[in-house]
């Protein structure tokens, strides 16, 4: 089958497409300026499920997940525009069977002969695997959190039904749970009686309080999930409902309800299974091994509340709930003296029992807050029997960590406060993984250097600054003359090391008040803010050019490259951040047309030792 030229240019000719389009495991496709597929690898029609014949009828739209398809075809159109060089982000397909796939997607032009852009050329690596344990991981910290929020609840209420009603409500908020529901067991009817059911839409509410459940065997309502569990007193879970060869009584309803997957965990008195609790996903294969593990103790943490719900204040101090929360657990009486801990608060604090029984709470604390936090928080659960916030404290070892804190006061018959009950969790990795996410998205991970997006929020910034004040800002457009040579011959390990040394010349040769960043390869952006006039900004881009071109020592090499730079000043060469770097991009393109290694000025290009073009 014979493909089209587009706009003059023949990739099919060029020795590097059937090299690189043959790399397995590596999807490569290309599409014209429409967004249609011209051509594409075996890899990449492959992870879509489609023959490669089928893929080249079709467009990027076509195949995309609808939630991101504006954003490819807006990405594309830029591209194809030339307002950026290249785009890298994770994207959405969905496969020829429906199913979704999640890609590292890489995507740059490519021109004809005659310098037009013609088509864009993508090259993407299948993400989904990883994608998919993201979101497991994200969804198993939820439920950790909806888990110890359960344990409060079960050290704080008083009265069964509410306290289940909290238990479902609890793990459809937090677990993601398409719904979660209790059953009581009749015993001489051996059926089962939905109790409480928690569900965000009402209509499958409706559908599920009106399930018929039983755990008498013989029964067509007591062969699935729900009726083994409660006969053999053990969680019974299916990863796959309508696949399954014993749902079928319920599978019409599932089909509608969207259930793909269900779990049942057993509610024990003394002993004796009274009811079940019931937990339905939407996703199949749901409940792994450690949503099970989590599941499985937190039913056991309401067996064991049901079974002591008359003596409250056992309860409180009962060393299996104690032992078996998520959270670390700390009592003190009203005067802050440290009664009791569990396990995981040990473990999180390095402190061990014989450390801190006896001692005053306040221990733990660092120097990082207020002297009067303590008696803030006193202050509140005295007031409202609660109090949660973020806390610094310093462990065993003197380390300082941030740590999520709740107390709440327990009150006697009378009213009066008695004990103060703390659950603590350390958050400080999760503190430094958003901050390097959020590092990641405004700086390049090369140079440590902001980015585009951080470039044009301080651009913005900086322009209604200058409005205000009516001063003057600078930006200049800087490219590296001949870096692609030293790429080739040294290899991009030291063409890296080369940006990096770069960036910080760049770095130092600026004002405090200027930022430097790098957009992409070997272009940087820098912003001037409070320019004097033209001739400090000709002087401040002159020092640029002179740090670039210092010789870069590798091994027993010197290494030298140049720069072309091209400046704009606001007001004078635009009103608006667009004006102003078309201005500086057109002339920094100027500047290389001009010989290299020079700024261009308007209508004058400028270098070191020569001021004339």
């Amino acid at each position: 089958m014979s493909q089209p030229v587009m706009g003059g240019f023949d990739p099919l000719n060029k020795d590097f497409f059937e090299s690189v389009f043959n790399w397995a495991g590596i999807g490569i496709g290309v599409v014209d300026t429409t967004g249609s597929y011209w051509r594409i690898n075996d890899a990449w029609a492959q992870m879509l499920g489609y023959t490669n014949e089928e893929l080249l009828t079709k467009s990027i739209r076509d195949i995309s997940d609808p939630s991101d398809a504006e954003r490819s075809y807006f990405s594309l159109n830029a591209m194809i525009r030339g307002e950026i060089d290249s785009y890298r982000f994770e994207k959405c397909f969905i496969r020829k069977d429906q199913k979704k796939i999640y890609c590292d997607l890489i995507a740059t032009p490519f021109k004809n002969s005659h310098g037009k852009i013609v088509g864009v050329i993508g090259v993407m690596i299948d993400i989904t695997n990883r994608k998919l344990l993201e979101q497991q991981l994200l969804s198993l910290k939820d439920l950790y959190a909806g888990s110890a929020l359960v344990h409060q609840n079960l050290l704080q209420q008083k009265e069964l039904s509410f306290l289940l009603e909290e238990v479902c409500r609890i793990g459809v908020s937090y677990g993601g749970f398409l719904a979660a529901m209790v059953a009581d067991l009749d015993r001489n009817t051996r059926q089962l009686h939905i109790r409480t059911t928690a569900c965000s839409d009402p209509v499958i509410k409706k559908i599920l309080d009106a399930l018929e459940l039983s755990s008498d065997p013989e029964s067509p309502a007591g062969i699935g999930t729900v009726g083994e569990s409660v006969r053999t007193g053990k969680p019974v879970f299916i990863n796959d409902f309508m696949a399954h060869p014993n749902t079928g009584l319920w599978k019409e309803r599932a089909r509608y309800s969207n259930v793909r997957s269900v779990a049942s965990f057993p509610l024990k008195k003394k002993g004796e299974v009274t009811g079940t609790l019931i937990v339905l996903s939407d996703k199949i294969g749901y409940f792994h091994s450690e949503v099970l593990s989590l599941l499985t103790s937190m039913s056991e943490s309401i067996s064991y509340c049901i079974d002591s719900l008359d003596h409250r204040e056992n309860l409180l101090l009962s060393s299996t709930v104690f032992r078996e929360a998520i959270e670390g657990v700390i009592i003190a009486d009203y005067h802050g003296k440290v009664l009791m801990a569990n396990r995981s608060f040990h473990e999180i604090t390095g402190f061990l029992p014989e450390d801190i029984l006896g001692k005053d709470i306040r221990c733990f604390h660092s120097d990082s807050h207020d002297r009067n936090l303590f008696r803030k928080i006193f202050k509140a659960v005295a007031s409202s029997c609660k109090w949660e916030g973020e806390i610094w404290n310093r462990r065993q070892n003197g380390q300082i960590r941030l740590h999520r804190l709740s107390v709440v006061g327990i009150k006697s018959r009378e009213g009066q406060l008695t004990h103060f009950i703390g659950f603590l969790s350390d958050i400080t990795a999760q503190r430094e993984e958003e901050d390097r996410m959020r590092r990641l998205a405004f700086h390049d991970p090369l140079t440590g250097l902001p980015n585009r997006m951080l470039f044009h929020d301080r651009l913005d910034q900086a322009l209604r600054g200058a409005k205000r004040s009516d001063s003057v800002i600078g930006i200049c457009y800087l490219d590296l003359d001949d870096f692609k040579p030293v790429n080739d011959q040294y290899g991009h390990q030291v063409g890296d090391e080369l940006l990096k040394e770069i960036s910080i010349r760049l770095q130092r040769s600026i004002r405090e008040s200027d930022t430097v960043c790098r957009i992409g390869g070997d272009e940087f952006i820098i912003l001037f803010s409070n320019v004097l006039d033209e001739n400090e900004m000709e002087y401040l881009g002159e020092q640029l050019l002179k740090e670039v071109s210092k010789p870069f020592a590798w091994g027993d090499e010197l290494l030298y490259v140049t720069a072309s730079a091209g400046l704009a000043l606001y007001p004078h060469d635009g009103a608006g951040s667009t004006d102003l770097l078309t201005q500086a991009d057109w002339a920094m393109y100027q500047a290389k047309k001009y010989g290299r290694n020079r700024l261009f000025w308007k209508a004058a290009p400028t270098a070191q030792n020569d001021k004339e073009p």
